[in-house]
């Protein structure tokens, strides 16, 4: 939902491509689409695919607004799985947002995004969203970090209210890898009508190979039995392309 490339599940690493333009840089209007293939479709680690692939696409935009400023939007669409043996259908969503640069080396982000599910159409629902994001800098030996807030006044279409706290961070290794650690909490004002308050938990290592992205990761959430099968800890597996 977290640059576009391998959103679903590795927001956290990659995040939107805005958030990684450097202050020092003028930066130009650009375009870029994203195809990727995913070993499934996660949401804060419970699976949208019935842990069965999927087939993701996106599309993002940003633009120079001055003052160091820069305006951002986006689309994507993902095949999803709902049921046992359902025929497959694409969620889709979109993104607004404004980003900037802060001292060393910091970047603030916010941002407003609706997802949409076309077999379960009472779940479309709009979040808001607030980041802190610094990039790994090898050389100067520091860790990347990114921090988020997002809150949804009605989560899933629901009338619970939704927060996300996340935090993660990534270090660069040898061979162009990076290595990354992300911890989330979700938090809704009415479990009943939506699911338990629950934490989750990614590890993930990331590397560039004939100009394809390709991440690996574990992951885990906490209560999952709610989740039933589609929230069980497991290893996942993402390749994409960036054009």
């Amino acid at each position: 939902m977290k640059r576009p490339a391998l959103r679903s599940w590795l927001c956290a690493v990659l995040a939107f491509p805005a958030a990684a333009a450097s202050a020092q840089e003028e930066a130009q209007p650009a375009l870029s689409a994203t195809v990727t293939l995913a070993s499934e479709y996660t949401w804060r680690s419970i699976s949208f695919s019935r842990r069965d692939p999927s087939l993701q696409t996106s599309v993002d935009y940003i633009r120079p607004a001055g003052k160091g400023l820069n305006l951002e939007a986006g689309a994507w669409l993902y095949s999803s799985k709902y049921e046992e043996r359902p025929q497959i259908s694409f969620d889709t969503g979109g993104y607004v947002g404004l980003n900037g640069p802060l001292a060393d080396g910091w970047q603030w982000a916010l941002r407003t995004m609706q997802s949409r599910y076309p077999q379960a159409k009472d779940w479309t629902y709009v979040e808001h969203s607030v980041h802190l994001s610094r990039e790994a800098d090898e050389a100067r030996g520091s860790l990347g970090v990114e921090l988020a807030y997002a809150y949804s006044p009605h989560a899933f279409g629901s009338g619970s209210r939704g927060r996300y706290l996340e935090a993660g961070l990534s270090m660069q290794l040898p061979a162009g890898l990076t290595l990354s650690l992300h911890a989330g909490r979700s938090l809704f004002s009415r479990p009943e009508q939506t699911y338990r308050n629950f934490n989750d938990w990614k590890l993930a290592l990331a590397g560039q190979w004939q100009g394809f992205d390709i991440e690996a990761g574990w992951i885990v959430a906490s209560h999952a039995a709610q989740f039933g099968r589609m929230g069980r800890p497991r290893a996942v597996l993402a390749v994409g392309r960036t054009f």
